[in-house]
């Protein structure tokens, strides 16, 4: 078992700036910046037998941020957008739960199963920024974590308004041979499934209609060819779910990544 906590000051606060850019100045909005949060959590990793590895961790965010810069009601004019900022608390959710099964076979073989969540806010135009942050007078549910998890080599969402289960599946089929020996093989399914059909993610995605975003697999294999060089394979696949998405965004997604390590 473990527990921690995290805190950030943001030392960029009180800077403002003309937002969006690359526009009409007349409708740009000043917009004054402050996002000051703390991280508490607790969680627990261990083993249930001998072939079974779990982990589990909870987080709670806290803090306040700089509100909105801009006015939420879509029927506001496209000169008319700027509004007052003020400061609202923050208070977010996220968890994970993690289960390893070893098949302690010939071939290292082992599948995982994650399960990621996240709260999101649907008083807010975009997950994560000021500009199109969180409407004056509310309270952030939305979850900004400065930790990392494999979300993907495509899509890879941030935990915001987000339920994110995965398999992975996983060995080495070579072992014993000379040459392919340390090559590892996995394979990964993720499914992404926003809470709040209402609320941003951290891409880009039309609000209302479904909640299913969309899914994606992904292959890596890595090949030890030496003791001091090693070679990395990495291609994804990202399939979304088109009715959410503009048509130039709508089409499936690749990632290839190809890359060699020589340790001296």
């Amino acid at each position: 078992p473990f527990i921690y906590g995290l805190a950030q000051w943001d030392q960029n606060a009180g800077q403002t700036d003309l937002l969006p850019k690359g526009v009409d100045p007349q409708f740009q909005v000043p917009t004054t910046f402050n996002y000051e949060s703390q991280y508490w959590g607790t969680g627990i990793n261990g083993a249930l037998g001998g072939d079974f590895v779990y982990r589990i961790e909870f987080a709670v965010e806290t803090g306040n941020t700089k509100t909105d810069s801009i006015t939420h009601d879509p029927n506001a004019a496209p000169d008319d957008l700027g509004v007052p900022q003020g400061t609202s608390s923050i208070l977010a959710q996220a968890g994970l739960v993690g289960l390893s099964w070893l098949a302690r076979d010939a071939s290292d073989a082992r599948i995982d199963f994650q399960f990621l969540a996240g709260s999101g806010s649907p008083y807010r135009l975009d997950s994560g920024n000021t500009y199109g942050g969180i409407e004056r007078g509310k309270t952030d549910t939305s979850f900004n974590s400065l930790g990392f998890v494999n979300t993907g080599l495509v899509f890879a969402p941030e935990a915001s308004n987000m339920c994110i289960p995965a398999f992975t599946l996983s060995f080495s089929p070579f072992q014993g041979n000379q040459f392919f020996g340390d090559t590892r093989i996995s394979g990964s399914a993720f499914l992404y499934v926003r809470w709040d059909n209402m609320a941003p993610i951290s891409q880009p995605i039309s609000t209302g209609g479904s909640n299913l975003v969309g899914s994606e697999y992904d292959i890596n294999v890595d090949w030890r060819i030496f003791s001091d060089l090693n070679m990395s394979f990495r291609y994804g696949l990202f399939v979304p779910n088109t009715s959410l998405f503009t048509d130039t965004e709508s089409d499936a997604r690749q990632f290839i990544y190809v890359g060699a390590t020589y340790a001296f």
